[in-house]
């Protein structure tokens, strides 16, 4: 009898053992994917700030150039594009507030939020200079006090920004060296509970079989057959060899894989547009780095083409947002057809887009013609025929600039002056203070003697 009891006191407490084990896998298992949810989310939050805060410093460039598109069209006489320059200037500084306003609201990170807060009076104070100076720019006198103050503003504007992206930037890192720490537990996690739940079906089975053995004890012809199906593997196979369809070790090799299946694509909304799923800002500044470094050891060429819709403006107030994201969706097909494979086409924002064409001015020639008359076909959209057009400022390694940055500052403000002269052609880049006249290429030929 005591035999008995202790058998049954036994199988209770290792039943009782299994139940709580399980029942702590569980609840460990849930925190694990509380925390992983909420480490994504915020690696989400943190890619939503890079983008704002890249927008942001695209619009401020983009201001700046405004300001030097209204000095160059107050030194021309009988420019018919003031009223524009005024609507680009007001739309950018808008869009600048907007976009820190955004920034200040969206911030979840103490010393994110501390570096909006010093970014925002210096983005208040370069708006309002950049309204102040643009009737005496469009009129040629610029007076020089109010033209170093807007300068000191953009340089000051400049250092916070650029604070502000590195103050990002690493706080996207620390999410995402978070949510591999979290990984990483969740995986040792997983591995110890399979473990243990084997040892606990051993010992299960163990005690089962010590059990049966001694209550058959006295019936040998029972005890010759429980031998032979031991034997034959049957009841072996019954509690070791036959795992739970959905057992916890698939639940757990399930919640890895959409762990990495969610990293995965966080990874690519980082890289790439949302609207058109052409590569962004991000993407293009590696890819620049990296095809200037082969430049360099190579000797190639290398071309940077700032790209921006014209009067792309009316047609969101007109139409609607919805059409104007479906017109950015065919100009990106567009420009995909366009370029060779291997050209880089990227949108930065709004309707501007960057085509990065290594090799020589023969090829980016036939480029950027193609571009153009397929920009030029008409659009047919919900109803609407739209005809588009674009302006194209070129900026090339090594004339015009030896890094990324400056190659796209002097590419983005030859396409503003190329809008402010109302060519709507591909502009040669050619620096503004030194008085050096612009080239005006439209036809192939033309664009290849704006190249070389």
């Amino acid at each position: 009898m005591l035999d008995d009891l202790t058998l049954r006191t036994s199988g209770r407490l290792l039943a009782g053992l299994t139940f709580a084990v399980l029942a702590v896998l569980g609840v460990l298992t849930f925190i694990n994917m509380s925390t992983s949810e909420a480490v994504a989310r915020r690696v989400l939050a943190d890619v939503k700030l890079a983008r704002l805060a890249g927008f942001a410093d695209m619009m401020h460039d983009a201001l700046r150039a405004d300001v030097l598109a209204a000095e160059l069209a107050g030194r021309e006489t009988g420019n018919a594009d003031k009223e524009t320059i005024r609507a680009d200037l007001a739309h950018h500084a808008a869009d600048l507030e907007v976009r820190i306003a955004a920034l200040e609201s969206d911030a979840e990170d103490e010393h994110v939020r501390h570096a909006v807060a010093r970014v925002k009076p210096a983005v208040l104070t370069y708006t309002a200079r950049a309204r102040r100076l643009l009737e005496p720019a469009l009129a040629g006198s610029v007076p020089r006090a109010l033209r170093h103050d807007f300068d000191e503003s953009f340089r000051m504007l400049t250092v916070s920004l650029d604070e502000l992206s590195d103050i990002i930037e690493t706080s996207a890192a620390r999410s995402v060296s978070r949510q591999a720490t979290v990984f990483h537990r969740v995986r040792w996690t997983t591995g110890a509970a399979v473990l243990l739940c084997a040892l606990l079906l051993s010992g299960f089975t163990a005690h089962f079989v010590r059990r049966t053995l001694r209550r058959l004890g006295d019936e040998p012809e029972a005890l010759r057959t429980f031998s032979l199906r031991i034997a034959d593997g049957a009841l072996v196979n019954r509690f070791v060899s036959e795992p739970p369809k959905d057992s916890v070790a698939d639940a757990m090799q399930r919640m890895q894989a959409q762990l990495r299946l969610s990293r995965e694509q966080l990874m690519h909304m980082a890289r790439h547009d949302v609207l058109t799923g052409l590569p962004n800002r991000a993407m293009l500044e590696e890819r620049l780095e990296h095809t200037l470094a082969q430049a360099r050891t190579c000797g190639e060429r290398i071309t940077v083409a700032f790209m921006d819709l014209d009067r792309f403006k009316p047609i969101n107030d007109d139409l609607g947002h919805d059409v104007g994201d479906e017109v950015l969706v065919e100009v990106a097909r567009r420009m995909r057809l366009c370029v060779r494979q291997s050209d880089m086409v990227v949108r930065l924002g709004g309707d501007e887009f960057v085509m990065l064409l290594p090799g020589a001015a023969e090829g980016i020639g036939r480029v950027l013609q193609r571009l153009q008359q397929a920009l030029s076909e008409p659009m047919r959209l919900r109803g609407h025929q739209l005809q588009l057009s674009c302006s194209i400022g070129l900026a090339s390694y090594p004339e015009d600039g030896a890094d990324g940055k400056s190659l796209l500052k002097k590419a983005d403000a030859a396409m503003y002056q190329a809008k402010a002269m109302a060519k709507r052609e591909a502009l040669r880049h050619a620096t503004v203070a030194s008085g050096q006249p612009l080239q005006r290429p439209g036809s192939r030929e033309q664009v290849l003697d704006a190249l070389a």
